[in-house]
């Protein structure tokens, strides 16, 4: 079987920008996002990982004995209050959408009964409107079920991917000089 592990190896000059990004493009760890962001897009982009390997290289003076414990402990905060995030986020996404699937369904009840009155007219007019609230109907109905189906799918996988980081095998090492 494969190994379902990524592995990392970073050099930082600051170990503050494991967490955040470094504003200076001039400085060494400049980049896009701070490194534990950069390992959770390559866990999104990958989802067959499930696991983390990674080996940060800092300065000698940064890498003392207690230096990967007290990193394990801020990433286990940083990742806790992303998956806090996540969680808040689902829960307020579910409950608006099944409010708005109340008033998809709501709609459906008044289309079918429009449609079931117009429906043996036969004009033009009277099959363009009927359409026209069908499509709208289709259209009223997708955000609650996008947002049920996949949007929930999506914030659980985020919440696993920082599971993963939370979680992941850290070594502190001092840069090779």
């Amino acid at each position: 079987m494969k190994d379902r592990t990524l592995e990392a190896r970073v050099q930082l000059v600051d170990v503050g920008h494991l967490f955040r990004a470094s504003d200076d493009p001039f400085h060494p760890d400049y980049d896009a996002s701070g490194t534990l962001e950069q390992l959770a897009y390559d866990l999104y982009t990958r989802t067959s990982y499930r696991a983390v390997r990674l080996t940060l290289e800092v300065p000698a003076a940064a890498a003392t004995p207690d230096a990967a414990a007290r990193l394990r402990e801020g990433i286990g905060r940083y990742c806790e209050r992303q998956i806090r995030e996540y969680d808040r986020t689902r829960v307020g996404e579910r409950s608006r959408a099944f409010l708005a699937l109340g008033a998809a369904l709501v709609a459906l009840a008044i289309f079918v009964g429009i449609n079931r009155a117009v429906r043996d007219d036969g004009s033009f007019w009277t099959e363009l409107f009927t359409e026209g609230i069908t499509v709208a109907f289709w259209v009223a109905v997708w955000f609650p079920l996008d947002s049920l189906v996949f949007g929930q799918w999506q914030h659980r996988l985020d919440t696993r991917i920082y599971d993963a980081l939370r979680d992941m095998e850290l070594t502190v090492v001092a840069h090779p000089e």
